[in-house]
């Protein structure tokens, strides 16, 4: 897809409508500093309900550009599908729960046009203490694994909280892999990676992952990213994106 503007900030959700009711005006506030831009939300919900609550957010905003998913595929693989759509020449990826302050976009923005088209910038929270034990340690494990065999430098921390290149990131999705994560294939692309600090917002939500659901994720990365990566390649079976679905404005669900 051509880049027709300076930004696209993107935002996966399930249900997300309350959250986004609140993030969107100091969001588009922020967008408006910054050149041309949208917000593309992805939907991971085929619900035809759940578009529909969604719908007065593009009616509402100009800047906002909703797609939505055929079938709940999780936040990863929705972070990609809407990568492969996005419009501006810069993406920034962040959560919909309000863990990422849009006063940081501005931050990672500039970074990031400053390292150029290989760019990858990533947000880290100033105060760790206030996150959950285990997302922190989500975060070391991550980092640790992708310093080792991807190349991530030290002390840069990953993080779903980052802004790349559109093109570079097209171009790095593009290429089927066994387990598709938008880092590691960004990263095994050897880009310019940097990271910007920012302070935690005051009432951090709760987590929505839990032991488990890291537990099994990390052990995923370990196999297709790490130590047996070449092992994967040749038992597994690389994936491709999924489409997405494309509602016009006509198309919205009545009630």
């Amino acid at each position: 897809m051509v880049a027709s503007l300076d930004l696209t900030i993107l935002i996966p959700t399930y249900k997300g409508n309350q959250n986004l009711s609140r993030l969107l005006p100091p969001l588009v506030a922020e967008l408006s500093t910054l050149g041309t831009g949208e917000i593309l939300i992805i939907l991971d919900n085929p619900n035809s309900y759940a578009l529909l609550e969604l719908a007065s957010l593009s009616k509402t905003y100009r800047e906002v550009r909703i797609l939505q998913n055929s079938a709940n595929r999780g936040q990863r693989m929705a972070t990609l599908q809407g990568i492969s759509q996005a419009r501006g020449r810069y993406t920034i990826t962040m959560d919909d729960d309000g863990s990422h302050p849009p006063t940081g976009i501005g931050q990672l923005y500039n970074r990031a046009k400053e390292l150029g088209p290989r760019s990858l910038v990533y947000g880290t929270c100033g105060g760790p203490e206030n996150r959950p034990v285990h997302r922190n340690l989500g975060t070391v494990l991550n980092t640790k694994l992708f310093q080792r065999y991807l190349g991530l430098p030290s002390p840069i921390r990953v993080g779903s909280f980052r802004c790349f290149a559109t093109k570079f990131a097209q171009e790095a999705i593009a290429i089927p892999v066994t387990f598709p994560y938008l880092s590691a294939q960004l990263l095994s692309r050897k880009p310019q990676v940097d990271q910007i600090f920012y302070e935690a917002p005051f009432d951090q939500p709760e987590s929505r992952y839990t032991w488990l659901v890291l537990a099994r994720l990390f052990c995923k990365l370990v196999l297709h990213w790490g130590p047996f990566a070449p092992l994967a390649r040749r038992l597994c079976v690389a994936q491709v994106l999924p489409p997405l679905l494309h509602p016009q404005e006509d198309q919205w669900p009545v009630s």
